[in-house]
């Protein structure tokens, strides 16, 4: 593995009597022995960062090329906030700015450069939080994408593909701040099923000034009462003024007859576990008609065979 460093940096010339302010940056690049993926990578993938208000400091991320071919990168920083859809974790502010949106907060060491195949870029991003900043989460996601878009073929046709990568920050500006979320609701597709693998699913509003991790379990019992398996939810962030869907798949052998499946959610409140519970029923209708077919036809051919079939026992 070899390293190349490229510094870059200016010298700016005061005409005042404090003399002369000279400012030198630089930024690592190394070259690695990768595949070819069609594909470039940006990480760390999320900063979750308490800070005070007038406080700066500078992370360092990582931009790996392995598209195949050299190829220009243009970086740079967005809003983004929570959604009120349950599917969608987070919606990004091209054109417009967010009540939490902390993009202005961002200067990047490096807003454009050529990477060959192979080769991965460390490059810092100073972070000065306003004296102004309100008390809570504010959010921006530092992107990467390619300066010329994919080409592909398409029925004949050419179609090209913008794609980009981001690293997510959360950044907590301390003060007075609130914690709150709640269930929103459990539920799953319908309360019928003809067999497995049947999704549970979990919604969580979060109402306060900052993330939340919830997690969880869900317990489902057969009719007699007996436990018959546990699904764990994982943790997963719920961002402020925002919904956000979790599910969990049951996925069994075989399973018949009704059953309850009964949630147990941590809301990460530091308060008691929510809970929430429905029954359902999993009838595997086409293997019982089988099976009932199969029942009939034997039947059938017994009696036939009864009445066919003469059985006589002579006796000396």
């Amino acid at each position: 593995m070899t390293k190349r460093i490229l510094a870059f940096g200016g010298l700016t010339v005061l005409f005042f009597t404090f003399g002369n302010l000279f400012k030198v940056s630089a930024y690592e690049i190394e070259q690695l022995d990768v595949f070819d993926e069609e594909r470039f990578e940006l990480g760390p993938t999320l900063f979750q960062i308490t800070a005070k208000r007038g406080e700066s400091f500078t992370k360092t991320l990582q931009l790996t090329n392995r598209s195949g071919d050299e190829q220009e990168y243009m970086i740079y920083t967005l809003d983004f906030e929570g959604s009120d859809d349950p599917l969608q974790f987070t919606k990004i502010l091209e054109d417009i700015e967010s009540e939490y949106g902390a993009s202005g907060w961002f200067i990047l060491e490096v807003e454009k450069i050529y990477l060959d195949h192979g080769e991965r870029l460390f490059f810092d991003v100073e972070i000065e939080i306003p004296e102004s900043a309100d008390a809570g989460e504010h959010y921006a996601m530092v992107l990467v994408e390619p300066s010329e878009p994919g080409i592909i073929q398409n029925g004949g046709s050419i179609v090209n593909i913008q794609s980009r990568v981001g690293s997510l920050f959360l950044l907590n500006v301390e003060g007075k701040r609130t914690k709150r979320a709640d269930l929103d609701q459990f539920f799953m597709d319908d309360t019928f099923f003809e067999n497995t693998p049947i999704p549970f699913y979990v919604d969580v509003v979060n109402t306060g000034s900052v993330h939340v991790a919830p997690s969880g379990r869900v317990e489902i019992h057969d009719w007699f009462g007996r436990k018959v398996d546990e699904l764990t939810i994982d943790e997963f962030i719920v961002l402020r003024d925002s919904v956000r869907r979790k599910s969990v798949t049951w996925d069994r052998k075989f399973a018949i007859g009704k059953y309850s499946a009964k949630l147990f959610l941590d809301l990460d409140l530091g308060e008691s576990e929510v809970t929430a519970e429905f029954e359902f029923w999993v009838v595997p209708w086409k293997l019982i008609l089988v099976v009932l077919a199969a029942i009939i036809f034997i039947a059938v051919l017994l009696r036939y065979l009864l009445l066919k079939v003469r059985i006589e026992v002579k006796l000396r």
